[in-house]
């Protein structure tokens, strides 16, 4: 093992250099530089601590900026390369491996003597493939070693230990005194991986998401034996896997891959958190039929403010909600006879390019439910995707509030909002076509006024 650490370390294009910078420190290569390289990762964030000042050292390999107030801590970026170099001063290695998070990130191999350091046995761990805590304290420290935990697992397809789940599970109500936009971070982080469900750990989620653990009471839909909890985490999973192989949608893959570029962790995220108001809205009718109504509604409305306390963008959050708020569009829509171009035009018309996202949340919901709807799904997507890239270019406002003042004579005020809503409407539902039709409609509106 030491023989191939080392072979993989002195043939890195950086650390050579990062040696000949020293003068009489040690330097050591630490943390998940030694996880990457024994796992075999191309390694492309190099952390190292040195004895006596970080910033010292830094400076000598490149500009640097610091990055924790608390620590003699500092960052170089070098090329493709980011070098983060920590200050020991006069305390030994050991102290702060003891400190770091995971047993498989607190190991360090001494650069200069080649020793190396694994005092947590984070080795054995790596060959387990396990995920274990260095020690409880640390997870006081900073709660937010839970949520990189999780991430961690995702990341190297590891289990998290089962005293260390515990752990997590104990102290996950901490996580309310962490910075939300550091919480904020660590999701976007996690969902932008493949098979992120693998990281959702539901008494965690639901300190994040409160009720998200309620819908552990509730069954996940007709023809199923799994709970409304179970189908939340399964309906990431089946989106990641429509994701993998776009098969149902091949006609627009492309496109579609394009879309997700920068929604991609949005639409996880909404996925798992689309039924969070099925809890709250239960009702059972005359013939003991369940339903759940505007639990998509609210669901959105109830986003919008967590999602401002997460400290996500005004973006972000509009996206979310408006996935959550819509998720059962396309399901009515698959459920119709015909698909008329009035739904058509109604769906494209509100939605824009982001009907592509409802379209692939639909088809995971439809699969994590029990698959009867899938095909469905798939029929009415598609045919909504063919009219919307058909369609594309007369996707606009038809008439503007200066259109009403060249036009009509108009003198802008309140009114202006919904006159100008009413004739948008008009054309979205395919009742008018042209701009001529929209203004003799306009003027139609105001006589009625």
């Amino acid at each position: 093992m030491k023989r191939y650490l080392e072979r993989s370390i002195y043939s890195h294009p950086v650390i050579n250099k990062i040696i000949k910078k020293r003068k009489n420190e040690e330097v050591f290569l630490v943390g998940g530089s030694i996880r990457d390289f024994l796992i075999g990762r191309g390694v492309n964030d190099i952390d190292i601590a040195v004895s006596g000042s970080g910033k010292l050292f830094a400076s000598k390999i490149g500009r640097c900026f610091k990055l924790k107030e608390e620590f003699d801590e500092w960052r170089v970026i070098l090329n493709n390369y980011t070098v983060d170099v920590l200050g020991l001063g006069d305390k030994p290695i050991e102290e702060d491996l003891m400190r770091r998070d995971f047993t498989i990130n607190a190991m360090a191999y001494n650069l200069i003597d080649g020793k190396f350091y694994d005092p947590l046995k984070g080795v054995e761990d790596i060959q387990r493939r396990i995920i274990r805590v260095s020690n409880e304290k640390n997870l006081l420290d900073d709660p937010l070693r839970i949520l990189r935990g999780l991430r961690l697992a995702v990341s190297l397809n590891f289990e998290i230990e089962r005293e260390t789940k515990l752990l997590f599970i104990r102290y996950a109500q901490n996580l309310n005194i962490s910075a939300p936009e550091r919480i904020r971070q660590e999701l976007l982080l996690m969902f932008y991986m493949d098979n992120s469900y693998r990281g959702v750990l539901p008494n965690v989620f639901d300190v994040i998401f409160p009720g998200f653990m309620k819908m552990e009471e509730i069954g996940g839909g007709r023809g199923t034996d799994i709970t409304l909890l179970e189908h939340s985490i399964l309906t990431v999973k089946k989106l990641e896997d429509l994701i993998k192989n776009m098969k149902p949608f091949k006609k627009f893959e492309n496109k579609m891959r394009l879309y997700l570029k920068d929604k991609l962790p949005l639409l996880k995220i909404a996925a798992l958190i689309h039924d969070i108001k099925k809890p709250e809205t239960i009702s059972y009718d005359d013939t003991g039929a369940v339903h759940f109504y505007s639990h998509e509604q609210k669901g959105a409305e109830w986003f919008t403010k967590r999602g401002k306390e997460l400290k996500f963008s005004k973006k972000e959050i509009d996206y979310i909600s408006m996935i959550i708020g819509n998720h059962m569009w396309l399901h009515l829509l698959s459920t119709q006879e015909i698909l008329t171009e009035r739904a058509k035009r109604r769906i494209i018309f509100k939605l824009g390019e982001d009907v592509m996202g409802l379209i692939l949340f639909s088809f995971a919901d439809a699969e994590a439910s029990n698959g009867r709807t899938t095909e469905r799904v798939i029929f009415t997507g598609n045919e909504i995707l063919k009219y919307y890239f058909h369609k594309k270019k007369d996707i606009k406002k038809i008439i503007m509030g200066k259109d009403l003042i060249k036009y009509l004579g108009l003198t802008p005020g309140p009114y202006f909002g919904e006159i100008l809503k009413r004739v948008q409407t008009a054309y979205e539902e395919g009742d008018i076509r042209t701009k001529k039709e929209a203004i003799e409609l306009a003027k139609r509106i105001v006589k009625e006024r």
